[in-house]
């Protein structure tokens, strides 16, 4: 059997915010302390051995009021994929308009992940107003121009 480490990890899964002490040898955590609750203990796995984010970053709007757009992944993504999934959004150019929700972009960096609007983008390149209930189907790509 190999060497056990110690970790010490902030749950993030509840507003609790457990101090969480795992011991870990190789790929498996051999006891956890300090979790309230029993996602604690998935959120710990998931942390030490395969840990995830949402990446939240901006593309390009050809747009001369509003230059840059946020965006987000549709789901958390690996963490060790951040980088790429940051530089294939720097390599977009979205044409307005857009709708908060819209898929700018399929499967980004490998992730299986989409690209997702946050904010809608009138005709006319400025922030719209539109209501959160108003929002349409995501499109995908055609909003995105070749760079």
């Amino acid at each position: 059997m190999g060497e056990s480490s110690t970790r010490r990890l902030t749950c993030l899964v509840c507003p609790i915010g457990c101090e969480l002490r795992a011991t870990v040898r190789g790929q498996e955590i051999v006891s956890l302390e300090g979790h309230e609750c029993p996602r604690g203990e998935a959120y710990a796995s998931q942390e030490l051995f395969d840990p995830r984010r949402v990446l939240t970053t901006t593309v390009r709007l050809c747009s001369s009021e509003v230059p840059r757009l946020p965006v987000k992944t549709s789901e958390a993504v690996p963490r060790e994929r951040l980088r790429a999934g940051v530089q294939a959004a720097r390599e977009l150019r979205i044409e307005p308009p857009v709708r908060r929700g819209d898929v700018l972009m399929r499967d980004v960096a490998g992730t299986g992940a989409d690209l997702v609007a946050t904010r809608s983008v009138g005709d006319n390149g400025g922030a719209s107003s539109e209501s959160p209930k108003s929002r349409r189907t995501p499109r995908s790509e055609n909003h995105a121009q070749a760079s």
